[in-house]
């Protein structure tokens, strides 16, 4: 984790769990570089750290606190004291230079898409994703960005899980769940690869989708992996700048 980012103090963070209310929640504590924290774009910083865990965890954290160079509680022999740092996270006793945290998502499925009623072009298709997802990212769809990484708006295995049902569900397409983590495909990447399946003999002049399109997504699909953009700061999180 601490690799994501350079303003991050290798060997200088705690993560734990604590008690929510309906389940776990993960905390991540880590002091930032002396050289960077007056520098660094905070929001870069989170999206880093959160797209990390999800690639290799597929779960989202829920508090990220960054503190000063130097403020982690270690022992005398530079060993990190977890249990010391969760408890001063509980006390509010911890000094932030930044402190970011998840929002309570509120998605609820929607009604499962009949296959009469599924998106017949690749716009109306589109769209149905954005919405899709949108619901289980607890953002406006009009805050979605087609073409941003689906993962680095916090999809953790919970909602990819239920998105992946909806569409096997409403489009009779199944994907492995974990090709919303590898690779982080957006909305897009992901909208031209069902079309293909729902439309398999469609002519390509009138779906703006080639055969070599086709081709990559969908292995990369099928492998869970494909190459794209880094994260743009996700629009479903709030911060507090200290």
């Amino acid at each position: 984790m601490e690799a994501s980012h350079p303003a991050l103090r290798p060997g200088c963070s705690a993560a734990f769990a604590v008690a929510g209310e309906e389940t776990e929640r993960l905390i991540l504590v880590a002091e930032l570089n002396r050289e960077r924290r007056n520098s660094v774009d905070m929001n870069e910083v989170v999206e880093s750290v959160r797209q990390a865990i999800l690639v290799e965890h597929e779960i989202d954290i829920s508090t990220i606190v960054l503190i000063r160079p130097g403020s982690l509680p270690k022992t005398s022999s530079g060993k990190i004291q977890r249990s010391a740092i969760r408890s001063a996270f509980l006390s509010e006793s911890l000094e932030p230079v930044y402190r970011w945290q998840l929002t309570v998502r509120q998605w609820a499925s929607g009604p499962t898409v009949r296959p009469e009623e599924a998106p017949r072009t690749l716009e109306s298709l589109r769209d149905w994703l954005s919405l899709e997802c949108a619901s289980r990212l607890n953002i406006s769809p009009d805050k979605v960005d087609v073409d941003q990484s689906i993962a680095c708006y916090g999809l953790d295995s919970l909602a990819a899980a239920d998105l992946v049902i909806s569409i096997e569900e409403s489009l009779g397409v199944l994907i492995p769940i974990e090709s919303l983590f590898r690779g982080a495909p957006s909305i897009s990447d992901l909208t031209s690869f069902l079309y293909k399946q729902v439309h398999p003999a469609e002519p390509d002049n009138n779906n703006e989708w080639s055969d070599e399109d086709a081709k990559q997504t969908g292995k990369a699909f099928k492998t869970g992996s494909s190459v794209l953009q880094p994260c743009k700061p996700a629009s479903r999180a709030f911060a507090v700048a200290a």
